[in-house]
C-alpha cells in the first residue's frame, strides 16, 4: 500500500494533469473563436491551490503517547536494567550525552530553535540500535515522539559518533599488537588474531 504522501502525490499529479487538459480545451475553444468553459478550469486550479497550501488532506488526529519511559522511568531503573534497554551503564551513557551535546550537529538548528535533549535523542538511538528488527513505529511508541524524531535522533547521533571516530578509535602500535596476539593464542587459542 502506498504511503499517505506518495497517494497525496498521485492525486496532486492526476489534478494537474486534468487542469492542463482544461487548459488544452480552453485555448482550443478560444481558437476556434467559440466562448472558452471556464469553469471547469477554475474548478482545477481551485483544487490545486488548496492541495498546494495544505499538507494534509484529511484531518489529522493525534495520537496519544507516554514520553513516561524516557525521561523518568529508565533513570530510576537500576543499572543492570538500564543497560539492558539502553546497551551502556548509566555512567556510559553520562559521559557519551556529554562528549556527543559539544558535537556541532547538536547546537542550534538553522532556524535558531533548540534540538531536543541529547539525552533523548541518545536514549531513543541506543534503543533503536540496541534492538533487532524494532520496527521505528514502535520506538516512537516506547519513547513518545513521532517517527520523524527517532530517524533524525538516530542518523544525528549516528554522524555525532562518526565525527568522533579519529578522537577515539586507534591502532594499536606494535607492542600492544603484539600484545593482543599474544593474549588470543593464549587464551583463545587463535594464533595470529588481531
Amino acid at each position: 500500500m502506498p504511503t499517505i504522501r506518495t497517494r497525496n502525490q498521485r492525486l496532486t499529479d492526476a489534478i494537474e494533469q486534468r487542469f492542463l487538459r482544461a487548459v488544452e480545451e480552453v485555448r482550443r475553444q478560444v481558437e476556434n473563436g467559440d466562448d472558452a468553459d471556464l469553469f471547469q478550469l477554475e474548478t482545477y486550479a481551485n483544487i490545486l491551490s488548496f492541495m498546494y497550501r495544505n499538507r494534509y488532506l484529511r484531518p489529522r488526529c493525534r495520537k496519544p503517547y507516554s514520553t513516561e519511559l524516557r525521561d523518568r522511568v529508565l533513570d530510576a531503573y537500576n543499572a543492570e536494567d538500564y543497560s539492558g534497554i539502553i546497551r551502556l551503564t548509566p555512567e556510559q551513557f553520562q559521559e557519551l550525552a556529554e562528549i556527543l551535546g559539544r558535537a556541532p550537529l547538536f547546537q542550534l538548528r538553522k532556524t535558531g530553535d533548540p534540538l531536543a535533549n541529547i539525552k533523548i535523542q541518545l536514549k531513543v538511538t541506543l534503543f533503536r540500535l540496541g534492538t533487532k528488527g524494532i520496527s521505528i513505529k514502535k520506538v516512537a511508541w516506547v519513547f513518545g515522539c513521532s517517527v520523524g524524531a527517532v530517524h533524525s535522533y538516530t542518523w544525528r547521533c549516528i554522524k555525532a559518533i562518526n565525527n568522533l571516530v579519529e578522537q577515539f578509535v586507534v591502532w594499536p602500535d606494535i607492542e600492544e599488537k603484539l600484545e593482543i596476539l599474544k593474549w588470543f593464542k593464549e587464551n583463545k587459542g587463535f594464533p595470529h588474531m588481531l
